[in-house]
């Protein structure tokens, strides 16, 4: 904003503009992104206000250089997952990371899995009954991430928000409501057209996908992301074929992996035709690992 010339009077009137303006539109001016290396970061909130008692979700939104990845919940063969450390209100509670689907991340002869370009990692807000309307709050996190490109580098990122309490029917704040939304449609959930079972032998492990009768669609690609390292050779290829029930996926094991676990978690990412079209659907699974 650019001042008018010094003079007797004229001077008190642009600051009685920006007064009015703070007490117009409160916490309506969004905090700055932190340029942390190939990193912006910014903590974002879905809602420009808040109600007590009433959930609310909040994102560390991560912009990366081009040629430049930050890493999933399992980082695959290199890297470090993102965390974030919550300084919040008494009797203000945090959930955990919300992770968007990943990809595979090929630097041969390794694999890992991350995002690209911009991402956002959703975590639920509980306030307390208690937080008085007409007050303000302050939401505060420390992120820390590993970037990688042709090397990998530990970032960090101090961040803050500042939310207004009121007594009811907060407004979605137009400058993120939108990211948020996107997330919700791509986000893993449970597939009832798709029944699951994994079965572990000595070299590979085995997803069975069957398919219900109603579902007519041919599944051309089908993408395993291992919720825990260690079970499958990440950088091997996922080999689709088809069975009387539905598909199945093989990938070899991970020769130096751990002990297997009694269930398996993931994602499965597949692609299938519906006449000239391709759909991609995300779900996620947690079955019984039968060991053979």
């Amino acid at each position: 904003m650019k001042l008018p010339a010094r003079g007797k009077n004229n001077i008190r009137f642009p600051i009685l503009y920006i007064l009015a303006a703070l007490l117009l539109f409160g916490n309506s001016v969004q905090p700055k992104p932190v340029q942390a290396g190939h990193v912006e970061a910014e903590l974002i909130s879905e809602i420009s206000s808040i109600v007590p008692g009433e959930p609310f979700w909040v994102a560390l939104k991560l912009r990366m250089d081009d040629d430049w990845h930050i890493n999933w919940s399992n980082p695959g063969d290199f890297g470090l997952a993102p965390t974030i450390a919550w300084q919040l209100p008494e009797g203000f509670k945090a959930g955990e990371i919300e992770w968007p689907i990943p990809e595979r991340l090929i630097f041969s002869p390794f694999v890992g899995y991350g995002y690209e370009g911009e991402k956002i990692l959703p975590v639920k807000i509980s306030p307390p009954n208690s937080v008085l309307p007409g007050t303000e709050i302050r939401i505060e996190a420390a992120a820390d991430w590993v970037v990688c490109g042709e090397v990998c580098i530990p970032g960090e990122a101090k961040l803050s928000l500042e939310l207004d309490v009121i007594k009811s029917s907060p407004l979605p704040d137009k400058n993120w409501v939108q990211l948020f939304e996107n997330f919700r449609n791509e986000a893993p959930q449970v597939d009832s057209s798709y029944r699951v079972s994994s079965k572990l032998t000595e070299k590979a492990l085995f997803i069975s996908v069957a398919v219900n009768s109603s579902n007519k669609m041919q599944i051309d690609s089908l993408i395993f992301f291992p919720k825990f390292n260690g079970l499958i050779n990440n950088a091997a290829s996922q080999k689709l074929s088809k069975d009387e029930s539905g598909y199945v996926l093989e990938i070899e094991r991970d020769p130096l992996g751990v002990t297997p676990p009694e269930r398996l978690k993931g994602i499965l990412v597949l692609r299938k035709n519906n006449g000239s079209k391709t759909i991609k659907t995300n779900f996620k699974f947690d079955v019984l690992l039968r060991k053979n």
